[in-house]
């Protein structure tokens, strides 16, 4: 697996992220209200009962964390690529697959879990929100008397 940066592929899936990324919480829950409880009737618009009704729930909080955690490791191996530890191992004979999860992915995941232990904020304001969209009793609903 050679990494090539800026690839078309690499180009769509970083447009998609930043879609995904800009998105604010309510906007993302209630398109995916209207797409998959309205138009599609396939999964509850509210309610917490059955495991279907958590479906659109946990995509909305998801949608957000998964764009910014996918844009940060592709910032970070994209570094870590051009870095010239990765051009010694690479002219040593060290294949491309250990290249990406031995050298890159292995000095890329410090920022990376950082980051994710800073989102923990962002991940509980997604929830209020997310949570008051859906009509869930429980921390949204708490939260937001409080406030």
């Amino acid at each position: 697996m050679v990494h090539h940066a800026d690839t078309r592929r690499e180009l769509g899936a970083n447009i998609v992220a930043v879609r995904a990324q800009s998105m604010p919480e309510f906007w993302s829950a209630l398109m995916l209200v209207t797409i998959f409880a309205v138009l599609i009737p396939v999964l509850p618009a509210a309610g917490s009962t059955t495991w279907p009704s958590v479906i659109l729930s946990t995509a909305t909080i998801a949608i957000l964390q998964l764009a910014l955690i996918s844009r940060m490791v592709r910032r970070e191996l994209v570094s870590a690529f051009a870095s010239p530890y990765i051009t010694v191992a690479r002219s040593r004979g060290v294949s491309e697959r250990e290249l990406t999860w031995r050298y890159a992915m292995r000095n890329s995941t410090t920022p990376i879990v950082t980051a994710l232990g800073t989102r923990f904020a962002g991940v509980l304001n997604c929830v209020v929100v997310v949570k008051v969209v859906f009509a869930w009793p429980g921390v949204g609903s708490s939260l937001c008397r409080w406030f």
